[in-house]
């Protein structure tokens, strides 16, 4: 279908990274004045106008396929104009219309695993050895074709970059041995996996993603961290709450003012780390506002643990065909028979099984 390739030639392109590029320098201003709210920069983005322009130009027709590029075309739009203009308003906006907001339900399960005590953890790996890990982890998994490199300009810890095939560590950054599993598991067991199943299938939009996918996947990875019994269990439950405390905040508070409520239940380094991904993609940080994807990682595991709950074990291969969402899944089984099941699946499937 010729849509489906031209989306996936401008999103093979498109990189939508809201992270700034001087938030270790803001960093340190603000530690010694937490009154301060950061002045964030960006990477200037080049050919925006004209990825906007060629997105227009596709012109989907009535099939399922059509309307689901067309979907998918209309929210990388709505990403570019988040990009070309960061007030405030415009940008958090943009990002509802692209993430939605947590409801309230949301943030008082979040408010009780705030309370979670974190389990002890040695950060005595650096970031080459972490590298090294995931590096070598991929060569099992036989996705040599994948690479691993180090990255300045970023507020996690790790990324994945599907498009490109890269696997991203931040750079000076400490992991213990349990992190680097988490990982592995996140990233390599759930992203990587998901984008090398998608790459067999007929239609790029399995690749690009499909309308909604990124909660079922964040969800999914967050859900498989569970699922492999990782040693910092509380840990990670209590860094996904904060992370919907923090956008809860930050939709009407400033930087300063969000870090001051997660400071209570968190380190410096970890409350900095939530405000900082609440409230990247905003050039003035004393302003209400920024960018929600951050609740979806619990409300997605959520609702990918009521999916399983459901299924019995049964939509366990559907979920791993692509990135797709869950809202898909039961209209593949029906629709598609050129679909091709999974080749790739999570090494760990004992715990997620046996549960059925």
């Amino acid at each position: 279908m010729e849509a489906d390739g031209k989306l996936f030639e401008i999103w093979n392109q498109f990189d939508f990274d809201v992270d700034p590029i001087n938030s270790e320098s803001e960093k340190k201003k603000f530690l010694v004045n937490r009154d301060y709210n950061p002045q964030f920069q960006y990477q200037p983005k080049m050919k925006l106008e004209q990825f906007q322009k060629n997105l227009l130009s596709i012109s989907p027709s009535t099939s399922w396929l059509s309307r689901v590029v067309s979907q998918r075309r209309d929210i990388m739009l709505t990403k570019i104009d988040m990009m070309l203009n960061r007030k405030a308003e415009n940008f958090t906006s943009g990002s509802i219309k692209l993430f939605g907001f947590p409801s309230q339900e949301l943030v008082s399960i979040a408010m009780e695993d705030l309370k979670l005590e974190e389990e002890f953890e040695i950060k005595n790996l650096s970031d080459k050895d972490a590298a090294s890990m995931i590096s070598r982890t991929l060569g099992e998994m036989k996705l040599n074709h994948w690479e691993t490199q180090l990255r300045e300009d970023m507020s996690a810890s790790a990324k994945v970059d599907s498009a490109h095939k890269k696997v991203y560590l931040k750079k000076g950054e400490k992991f213990s041995s349990a992190g680097v599993e988490r990982l592995i598991v996140h990233e390599l067991q759930t992203h990587v996996i998901r984008m090398e199943n998608s790459t067999r299938q007929k239609y790029k939009i399995f690749q690009i993603g499909f309308p909604r996918y990124l909660e079922t996947e964040e969800g999914l990875a967050a859900y498989n961290e569970e699922q492999a019994e990782n040693l910092l269990h509380n840990k990670i439950k209590k860094t996904y709450a904060g992370r919907v405390i923090a956008v809860s905040l930050a939709l009407e508070k400033s930087f300063a003012d969000t870090f001051a409520e997660l400071n209570k239940h968190f380190s410096d380094d970890d409350a900095w780390r939530l405000t900082l991904r609440a409230k990247r993609g905003l050039h003035d940080t004393s302003e209400a506002g920024g960018f929600t994807k951050d609740y979806i990682y619990l409300s997605g595991k959520l609702k990918v643990k009521r999916f399983f709950e459901t299924e019995r074990g049964i939509g366990f291969s559907d979920i791993y065909r692509g990135r797709i969402s869950l809202d898909h899944v039961e209209f593949l089984r029906n629709n598609l028979s050129e679909v091709l099941n999974p080749l790739y699946l999570p090494s760990f499937p004992i715990n997620l099984i046996k549960n059925f």
